[in-house]
């Protein structure tokens, strides 16, 4: 075993890091309910996930065939979610767009993890993964004792919610490093999230219809397609936190962090969808190139998304 050189917490904390976990625990738990849910067709426009990739899924030794252990890393945007409650915007963004300084938080966390194996890591092999990966990422930090499997299916931390995206090292070795219990669940009776969902996409504990889910259609689907019923309720124009907003840990967990807004591109995206009006938007959009959009948006995860698919969330909101 190798030993691990501390860590700073305090440089963790710069890079909203809020907790990590170690494990070697690296055959997934729920890989078979993932295959159920594919099979009944559930991830409706997130097609990425029904793929010859999908059964990567199955262990992470298909991703990565060295992998003795993980480092599971959980970045943080509550800071951005209380600070867009105050402001009680009509129109609403998932807290997640406008953290991470309004940088695609799969390019701040690459940014982070790759930091800590350059200070920590040189001398080993090791993969980053982030959710673009395949890799059950969420099964992975419920194995490392990160928290629970909600059920609305996000991963919930005790202490900090799921206001939270996940990160992780890969390392061809195992370290010195206790492992944490895994808490198997946190829920008990409460069915607030799946009351909350405004499109009905949790059709039951644990198992959501990605083709209902707001969230799913403004990021993922990117043709001009009719939403799902329900959508014109929340005015979410990219992502959605409905689900989110009502659990008992998020309630929480918000209550112990200041409201925080910090980085221009994250002010810009505030300035350009929140405090405007949907038809403002709407023209500003129909007057820009596909090209001109990217150049705008380059960094944010409303680049990938693109002005078409933009267009369509809030022609919908707009009918």
């Amino acid at each position: 075993m190798l030993k691990i050189i501390e860590l700073n917490h305090q440089k963790l904390k710069s890079q909203q890091i809020v907790d990590f976990a170690y494990t070697e625990n690296l055959i997934p738990k729920y890989y078979e309910f993932y295959e159920q849910w594919l099979a009944r067709k559930l991830n409706g426009s997130i097609q990425y996930l029904d793929t010859p990739q999908a059964a990567k899924r199955q262990s992470i030794r298909n991703l990565f065939a060295e992998c003795k252990s993980a480092l599971v890393f959980l970045f943080s945007h509550l800071e951005m979610k209380k600070y867009l409650d105050e402001q009680a915007y009509k129109n609403k963004m998932a807290a997640f767009v406008l953290g991470y300084d309004g940088i695609d938080y799969h390019h701040h966390i690459r940014k982070s993890l790759n930091a800590i194996i350059k200070d920590h890591f040189f001398y080993t092999k090791t993969v980053v993964c982030v959710d673009t990966m395949p890799l059950l990422e969420r099964d992975l930090a419920y194995q490392a004792g990160l928290g629970f499997i909600g059920k609305n299916s996000m991963l919930i931390h005790p202490i900090y919610g799921s206001q939270v995206m996940i990160g992780t090292i890969l390392l061809d070795h195992k370290l010195d490093l206790s492992q944490k219990m895994v808490v198997s669940s946190g829920c008990g009776d409460c069915q607030n999230c799946l009351q909350a969902c405004p499109t009905n996409a949790i059709l039951s504990p644990f198992t959501v219809d990605a083709a209902k889910c707001i969230s799913a259609f403004t990021i993922e689907q990117m043709k001009r397609l009719d939403p799902p019923q329900g959508f014109k309720s929340q005015n979410y124009i990219f992502g959605c936190d409905a689900c989110q907003n009502v659990c008992p840990f998020n309630i929480e967990a918000q209550k112990k962090v200041k409201a925080n807004q910090s980085g221009e591109k994250a002010a810009f995206i505030e300035d350009y969808f929140l405090k405007n009006e949907l038809p403002s938007i709407e023209t500003r959009l129909n007057q820009l190139s596909n090209h001109a959009y990217k150049k705008q948006f380059k960094d944010s995860v409303l680049e990938r998304t693109g002005r078409v698919g933009m267009l369509k969330n809030i022609e919908h909101l707009t009918d």
